[in-house]
């Protein structure tokens, strides 16, 4: 698949709570692979000179490990009533079914090439993780922390990172 960067640029934009904190660079380097630098600045906006120090030191030394290089998948889900009530900033998911309490599998447009990839999860449920990852759909789990019975969030936001390979 060919590098699309508003595609990448528009998963950004979705990812909850980073946007107005963080500037992001996407650049495709020439092998056809997004490039995404980012910058944390809760004052102000950092020089030229610093944006390209951190250009720099990142081709410079490269992580012992390789960190996540690429949005597969990104969206918002909000939950009410036993039902899947929104699907917001959705990117590359086609839909949601809503199995049980606490029990959501969410299928991709394109499906993924292998199950190597993970789901960050933030919203209000206490305990949630990806129970079941393959290459065309995944399910969500949300439980309560206690109980480890099943709960429904009002909502949830969902990032699926790749490892560039």
């Amino acid at each position: 698949m060919a590098f699309n960067q508003q595609f990448t640029v528009l998963a950004i934009e979705h990812l909850t709570g980073l946007k107005n904190m963080t500037d992001f660079e996407v650049a495709d380097r020439g092998n056809g692979i997004p490039v995404i630098t980012a910058w944390h600045s809760t004052t102000v906006q950092p020089t030229q000179a610093q944006i390209e120090a951190v250009d720099t030191d990142a081709l410079l030394n490269p992580p012992v490990s390789k960190p996540p290089r690429v949005v597969a998948a990104a969206l918002n889900i909000g939950i009410a009533d036993g039902n899947i009530t929104s699907l917001d900033g959705a990117f590359n998911i086609a839909g949601a079914i809503y199995f049980d309490v606490g029990q959501y599998m969410l299928l991709f447009i394109e499906p993924q090439p292998d199950n190597n990839y993970f789901a960050l999860i933030t919203g209000d449920a206490p305990v949630k993780r990806v129970s079941d990852a393959q290459v065309d759909s995944f399910t969500i789990e949300c439980k309560d922390a206690v109980s480890g019975n099943g709960i429904d969030p009002a909502n949830l936001s969902v990032q699926v990172m790749r490892i560039d390979q």
